[in-house]
Order: structure tokens, then sequence, then C-alpha cells
């Protein structure tokens, strides 16, 4: 056991060293500073392999210091590495090379300060991963949206984010299968029924009567039942789309897709690397949790209300909710869901998001619609553009946007990506661009510090969708 590790580290650092000169002209692409961690991975590696280039190591020794180096990379991986694709392979070399190297000699030391050093570093650098492993036991024996991770099965995801039959939302009881709208039924021949699949947009944050599902429904004279739940994505779409909506029979399909969270989307799991759900940060609970309730902690602290955690009805606009919920006619009645802090770091985000997102996700989230365009057979398949806020007001816009990036511009990719295969599609960026402003210059169409549609917002989406379903 005497030059073998040394010599693993020495060729680690190699094969991070090849790695980067091949792949040198992606830098680019990742994170800014990149060749500047990678040369001092390389320069740390390098005192590190010389410094341990003669130690000796017992066969216990030697099993603890793989691994604390396992634990030591893994961890270095998910909190310095962003994630991608196969591409973190060589960028993770050259760390894992300084980081094995320095351990090594750490561990090669005989002192009894070293020793007992050493056995609590292993312990600190197993914690981690025996976490993970629990929280993804709990989160399989109890399913909790906290837990929710980025590779979770589509039906596990939909499951865990699905309301509980009959659970009130203003004042309305979910159907039996958890979805905000009355019960749903098969069609009937000769009959005419429209399934609405989304996200939160769908599952709304108004009473149903001003749902746009409803407005669409009352203009259109026909069925139009809501498939909405929060927290989903496309992947959940796919599989609301084949589990419950077409054993229904609808005789059109509405996949409501928010440029906020839904445009990026992973290949499918045919193509997604097996170690993703390891080394990808947005799979990995001890990464996830403690941000979750950090943001969690934050908001309560700042005591802000939450618009869509009241009570509401279903019946048709009988004056009822709006002496409930006043803020559905009055927008200066609303209350903020986040503080005013919380909302504009996440509008950020997401026009950092939209600003960066590339052509190529644009084509695999088209061939993903596509495959559910296919699977509808000859009915009628629509994708319903809904925009974030910050791209229909536009004093947001004006406080978030960088120098040089348009507005639409993700909305323009996926509209050609689409076009090119031959799916309609419904943007709503300029038909809720294009409502009148209030007294105060504002459009007033999302909920105050929200990023959902307010009662106002619906009711134009809701006849936008009536009007191009007509057509």
């Amino acid at each position: 056991m005497r030059r073998l590790p040394a010599l693993a580290c020495t060729l680690l650092s190699l094969a991070g060293l090849i790695g980067w000169a091949r792949e040198a002209q992606a830098l680019e692409l990742f994170a800014p500073g990149e060749w500047r961690l990678q040369l001092i991975a390389l320069l740390v590696a390098g005192a590190g392999v010389f410094a341990a280039r003669r130690v000796q190591l017992s066969l216990g020794r030697a099993v603890g210091w793989v691994l604390a180096c396992a634990g030591a990379c893994w961890i270095w991986c998910l909190f310095a590495l962003p994630w991608y694709e196969r591409a973190w392979w060589w960028r993770l070399a050259l760390p894992s090379g300084a980081i094995s190297a320095w351990l090594l000699w750490a561990f090669a030391q005989s002192a009894a300060r070293w020793v007992t050093l050493t056995r609590w570093l292993l312990v600190l650098l197993l914690t981690l991963p025996l976490l993970e492993l629990a929280l993804r036991a709990i989160d399989r024996a109890r399913p909790s949206a906290l837990l929710a991770r980025g590779s979770s099965q589509p039906g596990a995801a939909l499951e865990r984010n699905r309301p509980k039959p009959g659970a009130l939302r203003f004042r309305v009881p979910c159907n039996s299968q958890g979805h905000y709208d009355e019960e749903f039924a098969v069609r009937r021949i000769g009959e005419q029924r429209i399934a609405v699949i989304g996200d939160s947009f769908s599952q709304g944050s108004v009473p149903l009567a001003w749902h746009y599902t409803s407005v669409a429904e009352r203009q259109l004279g026909i069925p139009v039942d809501n498939y909405g739940i929060a927290g989903i994505g496309v992947p959940e779409y796919a599989h609301l789309l084949r589990t419950e909506v077409l054993p229904r029979d609808p005789s059109v399909v509405v996949i409501a897709l928010f440029a906020g969270n839904d445009l990026d989307v992973t290949p499918s799991e045919d193509h997604r690397p097996w170690e993703a759900d390891w080394l990808d940060s947005n799979s990995v609970l001890v990464r996830l949790l403690p941000r979750r309730l950090a943001r969690i902690a934050e908001e309560r602290s700042r005591k802000q209300g939450l618009v869509a955690q009241v009570a509401g009805s279903a019946e048709q606009r009988s004056g009822v909710d709006e002496q409930l919920y006043p803020w559905l006619t009055d927008c200066a009645l609303e209350i903020p869901t986040m503080s005013l802090e919380g909302f504009m770091r996440l509008e950020r985000e997401r026009e950092r998001a939209l600003a960066a997102w590339p052509a190529s996700q644009a084509a695999e989230l088209a061939l993903q619609l596509d495959e559910m365009r296919r699977a509808c057979g000859d009915r009628r398949f629509l994708v319903l553009l809904i925009p974030d806020e910050l791209q229909v007001e536009d004093s947001l816009w004006n406080s978030v946007r960088t120098e040089g990036v348009k507005r639409d511009r993700a909305q323009q990719l996926l509209r050609e990506a689409l076009g090119s295969r031959g799916i309609e599609v419904l943007d709503l960026l300029p038909v809720l661009r294009a409502s009148a402003p209030l007294t105060d210059g504002r459009l007033h169409l999302y909920h105050l510090q929200d990023t959902h549609w307010n009662a106002r917002g619906n009711a134009v989406a809701g006849r936008a969708l009536a009007e191009f379903l007509k057509d």
C-alpha cells in the first residue's frame, strides 16, 4: 500500500489535466472563472502529490482514505460545481486529485492528534451521504413537497403535490382526483370537451368562477376541465395526459406552459446520465432542503400575507366572492404573497434564466410536446404559453432587465421549435401586454408580489383561450 495511493492521485490529476486541455474550448459555456478554478486545483493537486509521494497506509486506513475521498469529492461536486450533464467528469477530476492527495497526506500521519482528526473527518464526510439516504427513505415513506427532487418519477411527483380530494380552495372542494374543478366525466358521443393541463397557474389562486378555465368555459359553452397541480412540470404533464386525461377522451387537449419554470426540461430517462440522480444538485436533498427551509424562514420572518391560501365560491359571480375577497375587483386591496425582497430576487433569477435559455432546450421541449401531441391521436392539441410577470409589466422589466436581452426571446425560440413540428401555439405575452393599463399606468394582471394571475389576468387569459379555440 506504499505507492498505490500516491499513484492513484497522480493519475487522477493527469486525467483532469488531459480533460481540461481537450475541453478548453467549452470553458466559455461554464461558470465564469472556471479556468482559474481548474488552475488552482492543478497547483494544489501537484503540491499534494509531492507532499504525499512517500506515505504508507495500512489496509484499514487505506479503506478510510478511499471513503473520505469519495465523500469529499461528492460534497465538492454538489456545492462547488454546477451540473452540466457529462461535462462534470473533467471538471471534477483536478479538484478530486487535489482533495485526494491532501487527504492521503493527512491519513498517513501517525501522530495521535492526526489519527483523531482523520477519524472525525471520515465521520463528517460520510454523514451527508447517509443523511441523503435517510431523507430519500423518508420521502419514499411519506412524500412531501419539501422533499421533492428534480429527478423524481412523474407519478411520484404528481402524488406528492396533488391536493387531497375534498381539500378546500376558496370554499370549493377539490374533486375526487384532487383537481380544483367539478367532477370530470368521460366525453359522450358528439360532445365537445376540453382538458387543460398545467401547474400552479392552472391550479389557480382565484375563486373557481374567476379561474381562466371557467372564463373560457362560459365563453365557449362547453366543459373545460382543469387538470392543474402546483409544483409539477412537463414530465408530469405527460404522465397526467396518459393516465387521467386521455382515458376521458377529450376533444381538445391544452398544455399550459409557464415561462417562469416550465422551460428547462431534462432529456427523457433513457438519455439522462445515470449519475445525475446523485450529482445534479437539483436532485440531492442535503443541498435542496436547507435552501428551502431558509427561504421559508426568511419569508415568515417578514410576516408577509398569502393571497392563495383562502377560500372561495364555485358559483358564477354571485356577489359572494366579491364580498369575501374584495381584491377580486380592486387590485389595490391585494395582499402580497412574498416579501418585496424575495419577489425581486425570484424575478431577477428568472430574468437571468430566460436570457440564457438555449435553443437546444427549446428543441428538447418541442420534442417532448410533440410526443404528447402524437399520443393524443386525432384530437386537437394546443400549447398555451404563459409569460412571467417581468415580461408583461414594464416597470418590473425595467427593474430586472439585462442590457441587450429581448423580452420575448424564450417565447420566440419555442414558437419556432413548435412551429417546425406543426404544433398549435397560443402565446399570451402579446395578449396580456395589449391589456389596458389602470390609472397608475400598470396592467395589474398578476397578484401583488406573487407571479400568478389575479382575477383580471385570469379573465384576459380565459377570453383569449376561448377565442383561439373558436377559430
